[in-house]
C-alpha cells in the first residue's frame, strides 16, 4: 500500500511539468562544490588505501571512482553553463537529471565494491573507512532536494546494504552484529522517511508558488496574460532596445451587452474576445487583459510599423464579426490605439502612456477604427523622395483614427 501511495504520488508530480523543471534546477543548484569535494574525497581515500596496502585493485578502484566523480561534475557544470544560455524543457530537464543520477548511482555501487573488498581482502580499518564513506555519502545524498526519492533509496541501500551484510557477517559476537545491522536499518529507514517527508513538502511548496504565479502572472477569466506580467514583459523588452509595437484595446458597445444580458454573458463575451484575439496574433505576440474590456498586445519579434497595422485592421475585422452569447447574437466592436518604437532606447511608461492616448483619440472620434500615437511611418512620405500634392493630400492626417476597412 506504501509502494501504491508512492506512485502515486510521483504520478501527480509528473502532471506538472513547471514543477519538473523547477526539480531539476533544485538538484543542480550549488551541486559543483559538493560534488568535488564529496566525489573526490572518498576516492582519494581509496587511493590511500591503495598505497597505504599496496593493492593494485583497490588502485583500480580508486581510479574509477575519480573518472565517476569527474564525470558528475562535469554533468553539473555544463548544466549550469547551458542553462544560462537557453530555457531548460521538460525532455531536457528529466534527460539532464537520468544523467546525474546514473553516474550516482555508479559511484554509489563503487563504494559498496570498496566496502566489501575491505572486508574480505583488508583490515577492520580499511573497512571501517569505506563504511564512514557510506555514510557520509548517503546522508549527503539524503539533503539533496530535488530528487526523486526512489533514485535516492537505490543509492542509499545499495551503500548502506554492503555495510549492513558485512556488518552481520563479520563480528564475533552475535548479539553486537545483529545490534549494529539494526541500527544501520534504522538509519536507512530514518532517513528514507525523512526524504519523503522533505519532498513531498517540497512539492506542495512549489504546488503553492506555481499557483501563485498564476494568479499574478494570468488573467483568470480569459487566460491572458495579466496586467502585472504584461507591464514586466514589456520592460524587459524595452531594456533589449529592439522596436516593439504596443496596441491597446478597448471593446465598443460591451457595456451594453453587460446591462442587458447581465454580467455572466458579459464574462462569456470577453472570454470569446479573448480567442478572437488569439487567433489574430502571432505565437510571438503578447495577449493581456488589463482589465474590464480593455486589452493590450505587444509585438516584439519582427515588429514594424506596418504589421502593427495590419494586426489592428485584424482585429477590428474579428472583433466586428458576431458574438454567439447564451442564445442570442450580439455585435461590438474595437477601438485600437498603437504605440510604434524603433530601435532604441525607450521609457515603457511613456509608451503605455502614448497608447492609451492613442486609443483616447479613437474613442473620442466614435470608436471602431485605429490610430497611431504618432505619425504613423507607414503613411509617411519619404523625405528623400519627391511626392506629388495630390498623393500627399490623399494621405491619412497624422494622429487621426483610421477608418475600419469594409
Amino acid at each position: 500500500m506504501g509502494m501504491m501511495n508512492s506512485t502515486r504520488r510521483l504520478a501527480k508530480v509528473d502532471r506538472y511539468a513547471d514543477i519538473q523543471v523547477e526539480l531539476t534546477q533544485l538538484i543542480f543548484c550549488h551541486l559543483a562544490p559538493t560534488v568535488l569535494l564529496g566525489g573526490f574525497c572518498q576516492a582519494g581515500t581509496t587511493a590511500l588505501l591503495a598505497h597505504y596496502y599496496g593493492d593494485r585493485k583497490l588502485w583500480q578502484l580508486a581510479l574509477a571512482m575519480s573518472i565517476v566523480a569527474l564525470l558528475r561534475f562535469v554533468v553539473v557544470v555544463s548544466f549550469l553553463m547551458r542553462q544560462r544560455r537557453a530555457e531548460l524543457t521538460l525532455p531536457l530537464a528529466r534527460w539532464w537529471r537520468s544523467v546525474y543520477a546514473l553516474f550516482t548511482f555508479l559511484y554509489a555501487v563503487m563504494l559498496a565494491i570498496g566496502t566489501l573488498y575491505a572486508a574480505a581482502r583488508l583490515d577492520m580499518t580499511a573497512w571501517m573507512l569505506c563504511s564512514i564513506g557510506s555514510f557520509a555519502l548517503s546522508a549527503a545524498l539524503g539533503a539533496n532536494i530535488g530528487m526523486q526519492p526512489w533514485i535516492v533509496f537505490s543509492w542509499i541501500h545499495t551503500m548502506l546494504g554492503a555495510t549492513a551484510i558485512l556488518f552481520l557477517e563479520r563480528h564475533e559476537n552475535r548479539l553486537m552484529s545483529w545490534a549494529g545491522t539494526a541500527l544501520i536499518l534504522v538509519f536507512a529507514v530514518s532517513l528514507s522517511i525523512s526524504v519523503w517527508s522533505r519532498f513531498d513538502g517540497l512539492i506542495e511548496s512549489l504546488r503553492s508558488r506555481r499557483k501563485l504565479r498564476v494568479l499574478t502572472e494570468q488573467d483568470t477569466l480569459t487566460g491572458l496574460v495579466s496586467r502585472r506580467h504584461f507591464q514586466s514583459t514589456l520592460a524587459t523588452i524595452c531594456s533589449q532596445h529592439t522596436p516593439l509595437a504596443i496596441l491597446f484595446i478597448d471593446l465598443d458597445g460591451f457595456k451594453q451587452v453587460n446591462d442587458s444580458l447581465g454580467h455572466a454573458a458579459g464574462d462569456t463575451l470577453l472570454t470569446l474576445v479573448s480567442e478572437r484575439l488569439r487567433s489574430a496574433v502571432r505565437a510571438a505576440d503578447v495577449v493581456a487583459r488589463l482589465g474590464g474590456d480593455e486589452f493590450a498586445i505587444l509585438q516584439s519579434i519582427d515588429a514594424t510599423a506596418s504589421s502593427a497595422q495590419h494586426l489592428a485592421e485584424r482585429i477590428n475585422h474579428t472583433i466586428g464579426l458576431p458574438f454567439s452569447v447564451g442564445n442570442q447574437l450580439v455585435q461590438i466592436g474595437a477601438s485600437i490605439g498603437i504605440r510604434f518604437a524603433e530601435a532604441g532606447a525607450v521609457d515603457p511608461d511613456l509608451l503605455l502612456e502614448n497608447a492609451d492616448e492613442a486609443l483616447y483619440r479613437v474613442k473620442r472620434a466614435g470608436g471602431g477604427s485605429f490610430s497611431f500615437s504618432q505619425p504613423d511611418p507607414a503613411t509617411q512620405p519619404n523625405p528623400n523622395t519627391p511626392t506629388s500634392p495630390d498623393r500627399r493630400s490623399s494621405r491619412t492626417a497624422p494622429n487621426q483614427p483610421h477608418q475600419q476597412k469594409s
